[in-house]
């Protein structure tokens, strides 16, 4: 890995750190916001199960996908992304 590549691996670490920093925070407050009272508990369980689950699934899916062609992986990406952000801004 040359000196360029290693300082911008490096600098996305980074850059995906804040970004889970401030987005997991915010996520379990918007969680329990939402739940009721006596119910904070399950929710909260329920969403860090989510995000579980889908971390591994993507991660083994997105491998699949990179030994057939890392481009598709880029391009699957993009557009789930662009999914999320319309059922965001849909809401």
């Amino acid at each position: 890995m040359g000196q360029t590549t290693l300082t911008a691996f490096f600098a996305m670490m980074i850059v995906f750190t804040l970004g889970e920093m401030f987005a997991f925070s915010r996520q379990q407050a918007y969680a329990a916001s939402l739940s009721p009272d006596d119910m904070r508990g399950r929710y909260s369980g329920f969403l860090s199960l989510c995000w579980s689950v889908g971390g591994i699934f993507s991660s083994l899916g997105a491998m699949h996908l990179y030994g057939w062609s890392p481009d598709v992986v880029w391009v699957v990406t993009a557009m789930l992304g662009a999914v999320a952000t319309l059922m965001i801004l849909r809401r």
